[in-house]
């Protein structure tokens, strides 16, 4: 039964080990956990609860461990970072050792002895190392994908087009012959020399596209041959070359026809709730194996249409998900723990 829960903890922790064996481990507690098998074991329970922190410092009457203001210092996982010096590092490796060394003292007792409390501090540290190797990353891309791709750039580009339409169409007093010959290949060319100008991620960073300004600007193409370029034009480039749609007709493989605007918002709330969903891993692990492992809802046998399945209800699991779907869809109120 303790190794049982050992195993079961220890995959928790390291989601990417006991990848087959961690699957048979399961189906084997779910046949064990089922009423009639149990009565045939003798009664006997294999299947532990898995020990948390909190349940240790509850055994050990050390809870105000958890409200005290140096257990961030004493669980913070100092990572190297190019912004800090050397000594920077050092002086917070220096500093987490004291928090820990002090809160050990601290809290122990009788009932809790410091090398719990010492464990205690490093499962905490776990989890920050989890949420800065896997949920680090998505805020990373959230981070990238808003600050390179304007939801409303496709709108402003094609209404710079159009600006750009009515604007030739409306000057009468233009002198210049439609391209023709040589001056249809300087069109081409011009449009290929402007693009570097406005292709640049700082750019697109610095909002060139979203200007609704009609600044004009000449470049010199081939043949001495002086044409006007504006921002508006600009932003058509960068709105090409930034876009975000798809088509189900264009040959790629997507399945979907997305506007830019519409794709833009469906990667975002994709990685929203995928981090919110990282960031609560450890919490919906455990509430997936109660619900798995409970005796009271056993799973059956059901042809799903690909052979037969075990089907069980998970109210655990549903309760959480459900939780955290409504607070993504009301603008992330559970705000998620920030890695450090």
């Amino acid at each position: 039964r303790r190794c049982f829960e050992i195993a079961r903890r220890y995959k928790i922790l390291n989601p990417e080990k006991m990848r087959s064996e961690y699957g048979q481990l399961v189906y084997l507690l779910q046949d064990a956990a089922a009423p009639d098998v149990r009565d045939a074991l003798g009664g006997v329970d294999v299947v532990a609860p898995v020990r948390t922190v909190y349940d240790l410092l509850r055994e050990g009457r050390g809870l105000a461990l958890l409200d005290d203001p140096l257990v961030p210092d004493a669980t913070r996982e100092v990572l190297p970072d190019a912004s800090k010096s050397r000594a920077h590092i050092d002086h917070l490796i220096k500093r987490k050792e004291r928090a820990v060394k002090l809160l050990a003292r601290n809290y122990a007792s009788d009932r809790l002895s410091p090398d719990a409390v010492e464990l205690c501090l490093c499962s905490i540290c776990d989890n920050e190392s989890f949420l800065n190797s896997n949920r680090l990353p998505i805020d990373q891309t959230l981070a990238y994908l808003r600050e390179y791709f304007d939801p409303n750039l496709q709108a402003l580009a094609s209404a710079a087009q159009n600006n750009n339409k009515n604007g030739a169409a409306a000057a009468p007093d233009d002198e210049s012959e439609p391209p023709h010959g040589d001056d249809a290949d300087d069109d081409e060319v011009l449009e290929d020399a402007a693009a570097p100008r406005v292709s640049g991620k700082d750019d697109a960073r610095n909002g060139v596209a979203a200007t609704a300004t009609t600044t004009t600007t000449t470049t010199t193409a081939p043949h001495g041959v002086v044409k006007p370029t504006t921002k508006k034009t600009a932003a058509a480039a960068v709105a090409a070359a930034t876009s975000l749609a798809i088509s189900d007709a264009d040959g790629s493989g997507a399945r979907l026809s997305h506007s830019h605007a519409r794709q833009f918002r469906f990667a975002e709330q994709s990685l929203s709730l995928w981090r919110a969903i990282v960031d609560d891993m450890f919490r919906l692990w455990h509430l997936a194996e109660a619900d798995l492992l409970s005796g009271d809802a056993p799973y059956a046998l059901r042809d799903t249409g690909q052979g037969l399945q075990r089907v069980q209800a998970c109210p655990r699991t549903y309760a959480a998900m459900v939780k955290i779907l409504d607070d993504e869809r009301r603008g992330g109120a559970r705000a998620p723990r920030r890695p450090r």
